[in-house]
């Protein structure tokens, strides 16, 4: 039993240690950053898998448009799906990323740590709900300042790279008997 249990933990940690994000690099994101914008892509993913569609793959581009966007609204005060680059298909070509199609989310009251609360305003709404679950994204990517969030989702021209956080579906509790 205490083997299993081992072998078990062991794929678990080993599984997390090498998740890596593929894409294009984009400047130093505090981990902190990276681990807000891993666990709304879980929640994103978990919405995804109750719905039967396949999970989102983290792209580094779409995460650096998103947050560009996002710190364009915190600073002019206004939640729009346009800046000074322009639209959101302009923003994720700028940032190298080929695409098929895309989708973008906005939201503005949540703060930064209310991850499960800004999920749960979009899937009340058809339109980010329809974002969220469309079955033609393969990507994703968000940002966050200020009680602002984007997220971008798109499909990508090239390859389906399945880059998948392991998300855990619920809180593990691990007692040994010695």
């Amino acid at each position: 039993m205490k083997f299993i249990m081992y072998i078990t933990l062991t794929i678990v940690v080993v599984s997390l240690a090498t998740f890596k994000i593929n894409a294009a690099p984009i400047s130093s994101p505090s981990d902190e950053f990276l681990l807000n914008t891993i666990s709304l892509l879980c929640l994103v993913n978990r919405e995804r898998a109750n719905a039967n569609v396949r999970p989102l793959a983290l792209d580094k581009r779409l995460v650096k448009a998103a947050q560009l966007h996002t710190n364009y609204m915190a600073l002019t005060k206004n939640l729009t799906h346009d800046d000074v680059s322009g639209s959101l298909g302009t923003r994720i070509s700028n940032q190298g990323f080929d695409w098929w199609m895309a989708g973008e989310n906005i939201a503005y009251g949540f703060t930064e740590k209310e991850e499960s609360r800004v999920i749960r305003a979009w899937m009340n709404s058809r339109g980010h709900r329809a974002n969220i679950l469309n079955r033609k994204f393969t990507h994703f990517g968000s940002g966050f300042r200020n009680n602002y969030w984007t997220q971008n989702f798109a499909q990508s021209a090239d390859e389906y790279l399945l880059d998948v956080p392991i998300c855990p579906t619920k809180s593990i509790r691990i007692t040994m008997q010695i």
